[in-house]
């Protein structure tokens, strides 16, 4: 998940996880997550919380293996002295930390071992050493029990995160779903061509 997007897990399905992109950057130490159903007191040990609090897991971080940004012959290209943990679609921070500044980047090609391409150009330069790192935090698994009861379908969950970035520390509450099915609303060309012909012109 990144930020602003809302997590939905799916009815009777194991092994789910809850993720949360922190805005102020990677963390330091080690972050933590509970997981809450707002339909009750937060002090209802019975049904509360859903997830005890637990180490939330952070994404991948590496160093660059060469220079990069504005300057090179392509402003897109990230040489990487490790690309394990990094996907396609995923959200890392480059970041300068001599010079106190840092890019969001969207990673759309993976080199394995040597390098990754951001979908637009860097706007600052990197020097070889800079770090390359996910803010992402992931969840334990949604209990497969609760997740299978029909009682919990629902909206609006809570799960808290805590972590520290930047020697601040801070606690951010996201909302997720239970869900029978995801909802796709991916709209493909050819679906807006057959509404609207005229386009093609």
């Amino acid at each position: 998940m990144n930020v602003g997007t809302k997590d939905r897990i799916r009815f009777g399905v194991a092994g789910q996880t809850l993720s949360f992109e922190t805005p102020q950057g990677r963390p330091t130490g080690t972050p933590t997550v509970v997981l809450y159903d707002h339909r009750r007191d937060r002090d209802d040990a019975a049904n509360n919380p859903i997830l005890a609090s637990a180490n939330a897991t952070q994404g991948a971080t590496t160093t660059l293996d060469g220079n990069a940004g504005a300057a090179q012959t392509d402003p897109r290209r990230i040489p990487l002295t490790s690309t394990t943990g990094i996907t396609v679609g995923s959200f890392f921070l480059i970041t300068d930390d001599d010079l106190n500044r840092s890019e969001r980047v969207e990673v759309v090609e993976v080199a394995a071992g040597d390098y990754i391409r951001a979908r637009y150009p860097l706007q600052f330069d990197y020097d070889n050493g800079d770090t390359f790192a996910s803010a992402l935090l992931t969840s334990g698994a949604v209990p497969t029990v609760w997740a299978s009861d029909e009682d919990n379908l629902g909206v609006d969950f809570e799960a808290v995160w805590s972590y520290t970035t930047g020697g601040i520390a801070y606690v951010t509450t996201t909302r997720w779903d239970l869900v029978r099915e995801v909802p796709d609303f991916a709209v493909s060309d050819s679906d807006l061509l057959e509404r609207h012909p005229d386009m093609n012109r």
